[in-house]
């Protein structure tokens, strides 16, 4: 991941930087010493040529300084009595000689307190020397192997551009070891400040690791293993959806395994389904357990082909594969829906909705399927995508229209029907171009409170009496049972004019579930009509079975009563029937 990159970089960067400061501020001790020893060497070449102007003074500029300081003793008692002042514990020894003709060095003047030098006194020198009177320029001797000496400056004393004698000036070696001992805690201080820094860093690249880890931890379901809800907000900044199709999965009455066979058998199971979903993705594939028992998982595409075939794999590898706790062998499926183009939509969030819109499909058509597209209606009208419906109703393209329903002898309008229409691209669409598509997601949840929204608003202009339609699978869904639910205590005061019709075209289930549920309805006052009565799944027994209020006969038996002596006939028995109970 790149929160690893990233610091791994950034510990790399630091460790180069302060190890080349490091070495760097070593040298800072060797940098001072040559600069010390430059500041001291450019004093000395002052001294020397001050000692070079007392001599051509005091000898009165002579061209032979040799035969003047032979003849007069005093002339050199004096000046190296001048030179002796100069004597220091930085200037061990002060000296001026000359070389003879057969190349051998012998004293003039010397400036020692004590053991000093004869006149014409012969002076074992470094072969060195004789450099000098090839630069006729200052020269400088370091003695690496002699204990007695460090340094040998040596100065020529000029005249008619020739070299008459050498001024030279001996550096005692305790001026080194002086230089390095005054500088050696300066050594210790960096050392040390070093030393410091790198334990600060290592400290902040340790605070910085912990907080990593903790922060990855964060992101890791401990149960499964897989990534956590909270890493979804990591992987958006980090990734574009438009290279990943979204799979949403579900494991099958999981709630059984649990009611069944106890909770820790069900946390055996996750994990071992996210082991194997493990061993069907690549590694730059992202697995999240998204719910309880509901993963989510971004595949890195390729093509449509490849992401259905590989959600086909999963399904299958996991259909395949024998679940045990304990001594019972458990056959679990799973369902997943898919997002093919997560690009497609506004943002993240309603991309993954579409993949768990498309996997609530899956579930609701028997489970152990995939679902990548919801089921096309057959009208050869014109129909509109779970997509266009949704920004229809985003851009408040839902609206009402309200048939009136009349009694027949006062021909007074006694309530209303609301008929919900959706206006997308400046055209008006009808039910039966959309909302089979968007049947079992979330879309339609929401299109269901805004038409119960819809309608009591018209309830708190009107005051009228107004019905709307939903089926049995609209009850039996918990989420949009909830909504509904929900929508009706904010206008309980309105709840009396609502009626709710039940479309009989689909098989009844779940009977006490459902009645539980109407009763829960009827509380706030609300009445329960069965709409579309005498075809499909009529059965006189739902009476018997559900609080119905009203019955609506179907329209088809009621079309043909005038031509049809039997539609007649079912019509008088069912009024009939009617007002018997």
């Amino acid at each position: 991941m790149r929160t690893l990159k990233m610091p791994a970089f950034l510990l790399l960067v630091i460790f180069v930087l302060v190890t080349y400061l490091y070495i760097d501020t070593t040298q800072l001790e060797t940098r001072l010493a040559h600069n010390i020893e430059y500041i001291t060497i450019h004093h000395t070449f002052h001294i020397a040529k001050n000692i070079e102007s007392i001599i051509k003074e005091k000898t009165r500029n002579t061209k032979d300084l040799y035969n003047t300081l032979k003849y007069n003793p005093y002339l050199r008692k004096d000046i190296e009595d001048a030179l002796s002042i100069l004597i220091t514990p930085i200037y061990q020894y002060i000296y001026v000689v000359y070389r003879d003709k057969k190349g051998r060095f012998r004293y003039l003047l010397d400036g020692s307190r004590i053991d000093r030098g004869e006149f014409d006194q012969k002076i074992d020198v470094s072969p060195k020397w004789n450099q000098i009177f090839k630069t006729k320029a200052p020269l400088l001797i370091k003695h690496h192997k002699l204990q007695t000496l460090w340094i040998t400056y040596l100065y020529p004393i000029i005249q008619d551009n020739k070299i008459q004698a050498l001024i030279a000036i001996d550096f005692s070696p305790n001026f080194r070891k002086t230089l390095h001992r005054t500088l050696k805690p300066i050594s210790f201080v960096i050392s040390f400040i070093f030393a410091t820094i790198t334990f600060l860093i290592l400290m902040l690249l340790y605070q910085l690791y912990v907080s990593i880890k903790a922060k990855q931890e964060s992101f890791i379901d401990p149960l499964t293993g897989a990534y956590n809800r909270t890493f979804l907000r990591e992987f958006f900044k980090q990734h574009t959806l438009s290279k990943y199709a979204i799979l949403m999965l579900d494991i099958d009455h999981f709630k059984q395994i649990n009611d069944n066979y106890g909770h820790k058998a069900g946390d055996t199971v996750l994990r071992e389904i996210v082991q194997n979903l493990k061993k069907s993705l690549r590694e730059k594939d992202i697995l999240i357990r998204y719910g309880g028992e509901e993963f989510l998982i971004f595949i890195e595409k390729s093509n449509n082909t490849n992401i259905i075939n590989l959600a086909e794999r999963i399904r299958k590898r996991v259909e395949s594969t024998p679940f045990y706790i304990e001594d019972y062998k458990l056959h679990i499926t799973i369902s997943i829906g898919i997002n093919l183009h997560p690009e497609h939509f506004k943002d993240q969030i309603k991309a993954i909705k579409y993949a768990d819109e498309m996997l609530y499909i899956a579930k609701r058509s028997g489970r152990n399927q995939i679902i990548y597209q919801p089921p096309k209606t057959s009208s050869a009208q014109q129909s509109l995508s779970i997509n266009n419906v949704q920004e229809a109703i985003e851009e408040g393209g839902l609206f009402c229209q309200f048939q009136p329903i009349v009694d027949l002898q006062s021909s007074q309008t006694l309530k209303y029907e609301a008929l919900v229409r959706l206006r997308y691209n400046k055209r008006i669409f009808y039910p039966n171009q959309f909302l089979e598509d968007i049947e079992f997601t979330t879309v339609y949840t929401i299109l269901t409170q805004k038409v119960l929204e819809t309608v009591f608003a018209k309830i708190t202009t009107t005051g009228s009496k107004i019905s709307v339609n939903l089926k049995f699978s609209d009850i039996l869904d918990n989420k949009l049972f909830s909504t509904i639910l929900q929508t009706i205590q904010k206008n309980q005061a309105l709840a009396p004019n609502l009626t709710i019709e039940l479309l009989e075209n689909e098989a009844l289930y779940e009977k006490e579930q459902i009645l539980a549920k109407l009763e829960q309805l009827k509380t706030y006052g609300i009445q329960i009509a069965l709409d579309d009565f005498g075809t499909g799944y009529s059965n006189f027994t739902i009476f018997e079975e559900l609080p119905i209020d009203i019955l609506k006969i179907d329209g088809s038996l009621i079309r043909s009563i005038n031509d049809k002596k039997i539609s007649y006939n079912i019509v008088k028995a069912i009024a009939s029937f009617a007002k018997d109970i």
